[in-house]
């Protein structure tokens, strides 16, 4: 078995090249992650600096406050004793919204947790979140007619259409009466109080 992946060994700087590119460069259907980032722009304009340097730092350093974001996320449900399934729900709901790139299948990761806590606005996002495929007819039709850069344009009126349900499901979380753990409650986060 071990020769069958020899075909797919290299050296160790190239073995993820791939992933540091998709990393550095690639965002699509982001939500707080775009808004964040236009913000770093906005601060390269007005102090002046360079804009091939500063777009591929700020990718690099705007995901820092990022994390640093989702682990108190989790801290603070460790702190306050929330469920697990509560709290996971909570970390990969923050995940979504600043993630740089949001791909439908993505909201996999939320859907069993809605079993244990269902969120109307949640769950339909699980729809609309098909929504950011808005950017395919008019990027396929130009790359047919042989545009060697067609437009991967994402309009205002699609991704307002696609979020709203995220955020009101945000919003529906936050009005939840806080599920407490008890010390001497299963984990599992099924029985909530």
């Amino acid at each position: 078995v071990l020769l069958l992946y020899l075909p797919f060994l290299a050296p160790l700087d190239e073995m993820f090249q791939g992933t540091g590119q998709y990393y550095a460069r690639w965002s699509h259907n982001g939500s707080l992650f775009e808004l964040w980032f236009e913000i770093t722009q906005w601060v390269r304009q007005v102090m002046g600096w360079e804009q091939d340097t500063l777009d591929e730092l700020a990718k690099r350093v705007i995901r820092v406050p990022i994390l640093l974001g989702g682990l108190l996320v989790l801290a603070r449900a460790w702190w306050k004793r929330v469920p697990p399934a509560d709290a996971l729900l909570w970390f990969f709901v923050f995940w979504l919204a600043f993630t740089p790139t949001l791909h439908p299948w993505y909201l996999g990761l939320v859907l069993p947790f809605l079993a244990i806590r269902p969120n109307p606005g949640l769950l339909v996002f699980c729809f609309t979140v098909l929504f950011s495929y808005h950017v395919l007819p008019p990027y396929l039709l130009a790359e047919r007619a042989g545009d060697p850069e067609p437009p991967w344009e994402e309009l205002l009126g699609w991704k307002l259409l696609e979020y709203a349900p995220f955020y009101l499901g945000v919003y529906q979380l936050l009005k939840a009466p806080a599920a407490r753990r008890d010390p001497g409650e299963p984990t599992t986060g099924a029985q909530h109080g």
